[in-house]
C-alpha cells in the first residue's frame, strides 16, 4: 500500500524542499508514498471535498487567510485518525496543537533527520490503527473503521452501512497525480426492507449503500458484529439494550439518541452471550 501524504504550504520553495525530502525518505524506508502538494489551505479544502483520503498531513501553520492550525481544526471534525505534522518558524502556537492532537512540530528549514524520525513515528502509529475495511460507494473508494459502524441493513442485492454521525471514513477516487515508490522514483496514478423504529430525528447516522450481500459483508468484519436477523447485522460495541424482540443501539450518548432494530426469534440467548463476551 502507499501511504497518502498531503503537504500544504504557501511557500513554493518549502513545498519543493519537503517533496524532495519525502522522495528521499521513500527510498530509504522502502515505503511507497502517494504525495500531494497544495499552495494554500483553500486549495487543500477544495480537493478534500472530492478526495479526503489522507494518512499524514504536513501543514505550515502561518499561511495566509486560513492558517494551518485552523485547517487542522476543520479536518479533525471529519477525521480522528490522520496524523498531523506542523512546520513553523515560531513556537507560540505549540499549545494550540494539543487540541488537534498534532503529532509533532518542526521548525523551518526542516531538518532531514528530524523529519524522517517523525514520519517513522507516524507510520508506526498508522500501522497499529483500529480495524477497518474498504468499500466502493457512488464511484468512490471509502475506508470505514469498524468502531464507527452501527449496523448493516440488507435490501435484496444491496446493503446499507450505517455509521455514527461524522464517522471517520475517508473517501478516495484514486485519481491523485502521483507519488513515490519504494526506490524513491516518481510514479503517476491513473484516474479512475424490514421496518424498524428510529427513536430520534436528525442529525442521524451516515449511510453508505453498496451492492453486496449481507452474508458476504459479514465475513469481512470481526467478531464485534452479530447477525440479529436475516436483514440486520449490528455492532456489539454500540448495543445498549437487548429485549426478547429487539436490540437498541446508541449513536449519541450525550443526546441519548438511539435506534431500535428487530431481533429474530431464537436469537436472544445467543446475542446475550456474544454481548457479554465482547464487552
Amino acid at each position: 500500500m502507499a501511504f497518502r501524504i498531503a503537504v500544504c504550504d504557501d511557500e513554493e520553495e518549502q513545498l519543493l524542499s519537503l517533496t524532495s525530502l519525502l522522495s528521499k525518505w521513500a527510498g530509504r524506508s522502502g515505503l511507497s508514498l502517494d504525495v500531494r502538494t497544495f499552495p494554500s489551505a483553500e486549495a487543500f479544502l477544495f480537493a478534500y471535498e472530492e478526495d479526503s483520503a489522507c494518512d499524514i498531513l504536513i501543514l505550515d501553520i502561518e499561511m495566509k487567510d486560513i492558517s494551518g492550525m485552523e485547517l487542522a481544526r476543520r479536518i479533525r471534525k471529519e477525521d480522528r485518525h490522520v496524523e498531523i505534522l506542523f512546520v513553523t518558524s515560531h513556537f507560540e502556537f505549540i499549545s494550540e496543537g494539543y487540541e488537534v492532537d498534532a503529532l509533532h512540530y518542526l521548525t523551518k528549514p526542516v531538518a532531514e533527520e528530524k523529519l524522517y524520525a517523525v514520519l517513522t513515528k507516524a507510520v508506526d502509529r498508522l500501522s497499529t490503527e483500529p480495524p477497518s475495511l474498504i468499500i466502493s460507494c457512488q464511484g468512490k473508494t471509502i475506508k470505514l473503521y469498524e468502531a464507527d459502524i452501527l449496523y448493516v441493513e440488507s435490501f435484496l442485492h444491496y446493503i446499507s452501512i450505517h455509521t455514527v454521525p461524522h464517522a471517520s471514513g475517508r473517501v478516495s477516487s484514486y485519481d491523485s497525480p502521483g507519488g513515490y515508490n519504494a526506490s524513491g522514483s516518481p510514479f503517476m496514478r491513473q484516474g479512475s426492507g424490514i421496518p424498524h423504529k428510529t427513536i430520534t430525528a436528525n442529525p442521524g447516522p451516515q449511510e453508505y449503500r453498496i451492492k453486496e450481500s449481507i452474508s458476504a459483508f459479514e465475513k469481512k468484519l470481526s467478531a464485534d458484529f452479530f447477525r440479529i436477523h436475516r436483514s440486520y447485522l449490528v455492532s456489539l460495541k454500540h448495543i445498549t439494550r437487548i429485549s426478547r424482540t429487539s436490540v437498541s443501539l446508541d449513536w449519541d450518548m450525550e443526546e441519548k439518541h438511539s435506534i431500535e432494530l428487530p431481533l429474530a426469534r431464537g436469537k436472544y440467548d445467543e446475542i446475550n452471550e456474544a454481548f457479554i463476551r465482547r464487552n
